[in-house]
């Protein structure tokens, strides 16, 4: 896939709405089920985009970004 922040941004943001044209909208629901348990999750989509390689994928960036978007810390 090739696009920018924006564009990513705009995807979640239709998967958000339901997936208008973009998918099925069983297939959005199947996406949206939550599959945490009770962990409570904010109502809020995030793009990073980290050109950090293996840590932009799991190490401390994760970390740090998940606690500043959940607001853990």
């Amino acid at each position: 896939m090739v696009g920018t922040a924006g564009d990513v941004l705009k995807v979640l943001d239709t998967l958000r709405a339901g997936g208008g044209a973009l998918l099925p909208s069983a297939l959005v629901d199947e996406m949206g089920r939550v599959q945490t348990g009770d962990f409570d999750l904010p109502g809020l989509t995030v793009v990073s985009l980290s050109n950090t390689l293996y840590e932009g994928m799991n190490g401390q960036y994760t970390i740090d970004l998940r606690d500043a978007v959940c607001g853990a810390g």
